[in-house]
């Protein structure tokens, strides 16, 4: 309903494709805790997923 992808969908999807690694952005911004996703469920899928911070860079 909201248009965007469930977090453990996106995981799978990871999983399933080979990728090196995930980085999840557009966080629930009325969740006001530590961890808006559910950070280590998804960990779980695909361990080498982190959630985007502002200013963020990464390197390719």
């Amino acid at each position: 309903k909201t248009g965007h992808s469930h977090a453990s969908a996106v995981a799978s999807l990871a999983a399933d494709s080979g990728a090196g690694r995930l980085i999840l952005v557009h966080a629930d911004p009325q969740k006001t805790d530590d961890d808006p996703i559910g950070l280590p469920a998804i960990q779980k899928i695909f361990p080498n997923t982190v959630l985007a911070e502002d200013l963020m860079e990464i390197q390719f």
